[in-house]
């Protein structure tokens, strides 16, 4: 049975709700009213009861809310028994109840937000859509309101593998630190109560990607660290990924820039994952030198962890990392002084 209050405000305005699903199912009729009726009792109704604990004056808004907002993500199979990413799932079911004074302020957009991200996580190879859970749990006690938690959950999308968010989340970070110092640096994964600022902290994971934060909270070069393999980027398209043949890296406006086939992605990268998004067209000439100070380390590629360094096809570095293709691979590899101790986030795509 659904609960008590979610069931009371559900049958105050039983034809209404009922209207609803009948116009939501016309338009995607593999709706069914068995599995809607599951959903609602077990997923949709604790996060009801949750709010109704917290601020009762807010439960009938949001059940209105959660209601019309399941209702689109079963429609489109991002929730029920079709849908295909447990983290989303797990979002409502395990984050959303504990996050129900933010959902008693905003309901749609909370939850919404929560849907967005763990979407975003779960297609994003080697992301780590349950640990961004874990985090933003850790950061909720921390945010006095619904927009502070969304953008302590940004940051905490970085932390969880989404790369190309460093410096939106660093810059979050850096304004967080001059209101709420306890949840910048928690953002960092640092501890609530550290004291110091958070200035040279920043700056030194501005510095150097494959930094950690918490190395970061004290001097540390990488001058003198080897090379290492720190991450594998890509698959091929039969397996899940990007490319249909072995792609070809180059560095472009202080960036490393993939191509294969005539299509384009930017390649971030740093101690909490990697990733390749689409760029559609490349406005800039890539530049196919690379640095000086690499060209020696392209010796060392084979003890540092490179698998093919006899069949190299391109080879493309930044300030950080130097990026390797080969004729043999459909993925781009990465190298780095990584300083020692600090985790290698390789891409879980096998060998």
């Amino acid at each position: 049975m659904i609960s008590e209050v979610f069931g009371r405000i559900l049958r105050s305005d039983r034809s209404r709700f009922n209207a609803k699903f009948a116009e939501a199912r016309w338009r995607r009729p593999r709706l069914e009213p068995e599995a809607w009726a599951a959903l609602l009792r077990t997923t949709v109704a604790p996060i009801v009861e949750a709010v109704n604990q917290v601020q009762p004056e807010q439960t009938v808004e949001a059940a209105e809310a959660l209601y019309d907002l399941a209702l689109e993500l079963m429609g489109q199979e991002v929730l029920g028994p079709r849908a295909p990413y447990g983290a989303v799932v797990a979002g409502w079911e395990r984050l959303l109840p504990r996050l129900a004074r933010f959902v008693a302020a905003a309901p749609r957009q909370v939850a919404g937000s929560v849907t967005n991200a763990l979407y975003n996580l779960s297609t994003t190879p080697g992301a780590r859509p349950l640990e961004w859970i874990d985090l933003l749990l850790g950061l909720a006690d921390a945010c006095p309101d619904a927009a502070t938690l969304l953008r302590a959950g940004q940051a905490a999308a970085w932390r969880a593998g989404l790369a190309h968010f460093r410096y939106d989340a660093l810059e979050i970070i850096t304004e967080l630190a001059t209101v709420n110092l306890p949840l910048a640096s928690a953002s960092l994964g640092l501890p609530a109560d550290y004291s110091a600022p958070l200035e040279e902290v920043i700056d030194r994971l501005l510095a150097n990607p494959w930094l950690s934060p918490t190395a970061a909270t004290h001097a540390t070069s990488s001058l003198a660290a080897p090379l290492r393999l720190v991450a594998r980027v890509g698959d091929f398209r039969g397996l899940g990924g990007e490319f249909l043949t072995p792609p070809v890296v180059v560095g472009a406006e202080g960036r490393l820039v993939v191509n294969e086939g005539g299509r384009w992605w930017w390649l971030a990268a740093d101690v909490f994952g990697a990733t390749l998004q689409r760029a559609p067209e490349l406005a800039v000439k890539p530049q196919t030198a690379v640095p000086a100070k690499w060209k020696a380390l392209l010796q060392a590629a084979k003890p540092a962890g490179y698998p093919h360094p006899q069949s190299i096809t391109s080879v493309a570095a930044t300030d950080a990392t130097l990026a390797v293709t080969s004729s043999l691979s459909h993925r781009v590899h990465l190298l780095a002084r990584m300083p020692p101790g600090e985790p290698v986030s390789l891409i879980p795509h096998g060998n």
